[in-house]
């Protein structure tokens, strides 16, 4: 099926929350963010169940990381908010909002 662009659009405001990045890691490193405050991050890690014992699917999302192999991911925020360091195991997604949900 196809549709104009028109029909496409999403609006991802909120008078609360305010998703400002969003992307994709492989490596650990440090991202830039220029902000004056500390944000909140959410962050997934892309695992292979191949290695739990009864698990037949591909590979999936663990938030924040695979916890039977005592490996994981972390994010922490520097000098207030103008920079996050990522230490990844594995690849992993991750969102930088401006506040808190509630």
């Amino acid at each position: 099926m196809t549709y104009p662009d028109s029909l496409l659009t999403l609006n991802v405001t909120s008078k609360v929350s305010q998703l400002l990045l969003m992307g994709r890691i492989t490596s650990s490193q440090t991202i830039p963010l220029g902000l004056s405050r500390s944000p909140y991050v959410f962050i997934t890690s892309q695992f292979d169940f191949s290695g739990v014992t009864g698990h037949t699917a591909g590979p999936g999302p663990f938030r924040p990381s695979p916890p039977p192999f005592g490996t994981h991911s972390s994010a922490t925020i520097n000098s207030n908010g103008a920079s996050m360091t990522l230490s990844v195991a594995y690849p992993t997604t991750y969102q930088v909002y401006s506040q808190a949900f509630t």
